[in-house]
């Protein structure tokens, strides 16, 4: 009933896979082209006019076939909404892009590439919102900065205990503060496979789900 897990196949552009809270957008999602891009989202301090989150993801899957192009497309955007968005297609090539109505800074001078809801470059840093509620987005950040400093090859199986919490606070909220994790997916962008949690992953167990455009 919280969201929807769906294949979505566009008369004029990619099809895709993908899953969102909200039926004409996206949260994340692979297409046919092997391009991926999952959100995270920022509460934006200052409504401006543009396309918001959601739809950015939704318009990349669907006319990328690559982080290169994808980022040419961002740069070309009329941006409404602060958001970081997280990249990779199958050659290899990734991206954080944090982005707002104001600026846009691309992250790519690390072998592995994470983000929370919080703007973490020097330039976006500055757009961060204030007061706000980010569900202990600097608590999360720290546990993957402690996760990954150490690794070059990520296996699915470490992967799933980083996303479980076996590597620090990531999803384990306390329901009582009105907020959980909804789902969780991983995109092995070199199979024809995804795994995917429905709930919060340190609750419930991955499956596996067999990519079909």
């Amino acid at each position: 009933p919280m969201y929807s897990h769906c294949v979505i196949k566009p008369t004029s552009g990619y099809a895709f896979t993908g899953n969102t809270t909200a039926f004409v957008e996206m949260e994340d999602g692979i297409n046919e082209k092997g391009f991926a891009v999952g959100l995270t989202f920022i509460y934006s301090a200052q409504k401006h006019c543009g396309l918001n989150a959601g739809m950015i993801v939704r318009i990349l899957l669907e006319h990328c076939a690559s982080v290169d192009e994808a980022i040419v497309m961002l740069k070309k955007m009329k941006i409404g909404s602060s958001q970081v968005l997280t990249m990779a297609d199958s050659t290899g090539n990734k991206a954080v892009v944090e982005c707002s109505a104001q600026h846009i800074e691309i992250i790519q001078s690390h072998s592995i590439l994470y983000s929370v809801n919080q703007f973490v470059s020097d330039a976006m840093r500055p757009y961060n919102p204030r007061n706000i509620d980010d569900m202990e987005s600097g608590l999360r950040l720290k546990t993957c900065q402690k996760a990954f400093q150490h690794q070059n090859v990520l296996s699915m199986e470490y992967l799933k205990d980083v996303l479980m919490g076996k590597q620090g606070f990531l999803c384990q909220y306390d329901r009582k503060r009105g907020g959980d994790t909804v789902w969780s997916v991983i995109y092995d962008l070199t199979d024809e496979k995804i795994q995917f949690c429905d709930g919060n992953p340190s609750r419930e167990a991955y499956e596996t789900i067999k990519i079909n455009f």
